[in-house]
């Protein structure tokens, strides 16, 4: 039982990052989209973004 309690509240808290993370890369590939020569942190913003949905 403390088993599946840590694993979901460090899933909780996982999920809390993961949003973090996403508001952080959208925010980035804005910047990106406005500077043409920024298109490797576009590539990684997007990698990212997609991270989540895989689970």
């Amino acid at each position: 039982l403390a088993d599946t309690a840590w694993s979901r509240a460090a899933c909780s808290h996982r999920v809390g990052t993961l949003r973090r993370s996403q508001r952080q890369a959208s925010h980035r590939l804005r910047a990106c989209s406005r500077s043409p020569p920024a298109g490797r942190g576009v590539s990684t913003g997007v990698r990212r973004g997609s991270a989540p949905s895989r689970r």
